[in-house]
């Protein structure tokens, strides 16, 4: 289906006339809708290709002006030379675009097909998720969590790369190796699982024993401490190559494992997952390790991990060790897989389901986060998380029929948050989180860790109850205007606090599925 407001901010971008509040919407929605990202490219190609075949016109335009005054003894060294400028001039727009898409902020300002690349902007990765990584000094990602070309060793724990050209990394340690290109990494001890994307077809993992070139396809390599070598193919075909000359020397197919060393192959079974963690295992260890930190959070009223309890899946156990024990309960909604596989969450379907709560006390800051999924907005207001009825004091944490935030808000004064700079997508798993912080009078939305809108109000003496609230329904309200949540909820947590924007920021990473806006 056709976006005609998302093709217009491409185009814009494109053409380097975006205002910045357009430049921030588009931001946003490349970095959370994956169909946004898929359009963005299409797009781009397409004006890519335009502009290169406009270059064309132009330079046979002027070859043409200029071989008509010349003798023909000196035309035959110049058209090869136009046809090269050419051809260089479209291979730098197609990096400068690329540099353009895989930097953080998207930009209006276009930049030009001869422009320098910068050697600091030479990112070739970026760090998705991790679980307890602990890295030599100065061979990790660093807090940016940035892979550049250079040596990185992982001392213990798993971690999670995406490079530039959509290629997916999982690291097992200790493994230690070299990352060339975008192309290339040499393992020299540990293991590495690759995901390659047809586009990054005949990206290498390479040993000292061997060369292993993907050809489409989920493959892991691992080294030991003896520098055997050995790969396990997933998905697709994988081939073997001699180190040196690069001669083929095997096939390794779906579902088998080869052992190299020197020049002797040897089949193998296929090794434990242990070896060879997925993208999704590495998440799900990653927020494991989180969801043990947090519920020792002093400040947590409550947090519902969203576990389901086998002796009364009717009830929403709360996990904060110094909250008030305040467990939900559960009506109607089922529980069903979460974000990834082995971990739970509970689906609003059918009129009527919602999970019931009471967190008592009055509180003069509160913030809320939580993990979901919407599958619909089928009524004018969706809920999240709503307070009963519009009693002083009281929240709706609510999603409106086109996404926007705009309506949720704290009431004594009725006040509403506006001005929003995105939406919450449909279909896809997200970070949605809500701040009151009565020092600087503002209530804060943000969306997988950035601020979505900010809303000054200044009600001096203003506490938040949340005794008498309900996760996916607005109840004791007209009738018909339920306002139930349809999707999925997996995770959600109360505090007595304002958090800043960068424990959110981290809560949205650490907690993330297993790739970027799925």
């Amino acid at each position: 289906m056709q976006d005609p407001r998302l093709d217009f901010l491409v185009h814009g971008f494109l053409d380097g006339g975006l205002s910045e509040e357009d430049a921030e919407e588009l931001d946003l929605r490349i970095r959370t809708e994956p169909t946004a990202r898929r359009r963005f490219w299409e797009l781009a190609r397409m004006h890519g290709e335009l502009r290169l075949w406009g270059e064309r016109r132009v330079a046979q335009g002027h070859a043409a002006r200029t071989l008509a005054h010349l003798p023909p003894e000196k035309t035959a060294r110049i058209l090869p030379r136009k046809r090269l400028w050419v051809s260089v001039s479209a291979a730098a727009a197609a990096v400068a675009l690329a540099a353009l898409v895989f930097g953080g902020r998207f930009s209006s300002q276009v930049v030009e097909p001869h422009a320098p690349v910068s050697a600091s902007r030479e990112v070739l990765g970026l760090r998705v998720v991790e679980s307890e990584a602990v890295y030599v000094s100065g061979k990790g990602p660093g807090n940016a969590g940035e892979l550049r070309a250079g040596d990185y060793e992982l001392q213990e724990g798993s971690a999670y790369f995406r490079l530039r050209n959509g290629v997916d990394l999982t690291l097992q340690g200790p493994a230690r190796f070299t990352l060339h290109d975008l192309s290339r990494i040499t393992l020299v001890q540990g293991a590495i699982r690759a995901l390659v994307p047809e586009g990054a077809r005949g990206f290498t993992i390479e040993s000292s024993e061997a060369r292993f070139e993907d050809l489409g396809t989920e493959f892991g390599v691992e080294v030991d401490a003896q520098g055997r070598s050995a790969v396990s193919v997933f998905d697709g075909e994988v081939r073997v190559k001699t180190p040196d000359t690069n001669r083929p020397l095997a096939l390794v197919r779906f579902g088998q494992a080869l052992e190299v060393k020197g020049r002797e192959l040897r089949p193998l079974q296929k090794p434990s997952s242990a070896s060879f963690p997925s993208m999704e295992a590495v998440a799900s260890r990653g927020w494991q390790a989180e969801s043990r930190r947090l519920r020792q959070d002093p400040d947590l009223l409550a947090y519902y991990p969203f576990e389901a309890d086998p002796a009364d899946p009717h009830l929403l156990r709360d996990a904060a060790l110094h909250g008030t024990g305040a467990d939900g309960t559960i009506q109607g909604a089922q529980w069903v897989t979460g974000r990834w596989s082995g971990k739970s969450a509970l689906q609003f379907e059918s009129p009527g389901d919602g999970v019931w709560l009471s967190l008592p006390g009055e509180h003069k800051d509160v913030s809320m986060a939580a993990w979901i999924r919407v599958d619909r907005l089928d009524h004018p207001l969706n809920a999240v998380l709503n307070t009963n009825g519009w009693s002083e004091g009281g929240f709706h944490w609510q999603i409106n029929r086109i996404g926007s935030l705009s309506s949720s808000g704290i009431y004594g004064g009725r006040h509403g948050s506006i001005d929003q700079k995105g939406r919450v997508p449909l279909g896809q798993w997200v970070h949605l989180a809500l701040v009151w912080d009565s020092q600087a009078g503002e209530l804060r939305h943000f969306l997988n860790g950035d601020v979505l809108c900010v809303r000054g109000w200044k009600h001096p003496g203003f506490r938040v109850s949340l005794e008498d609230a309900c996760i996916g329904r607005l109840e004791k309200w007209e009738p018909g205007d339920h306002r139930e949540f349809r999707g999925r909820i997996d995770e959600m947590a109360v505090w007595r606090r304002a958090l800043s924007g960068a424990e959110l920021k981290r809560f949205a990473e650490l907690g993330s599925p297993t790739r970027p806006g799925q």
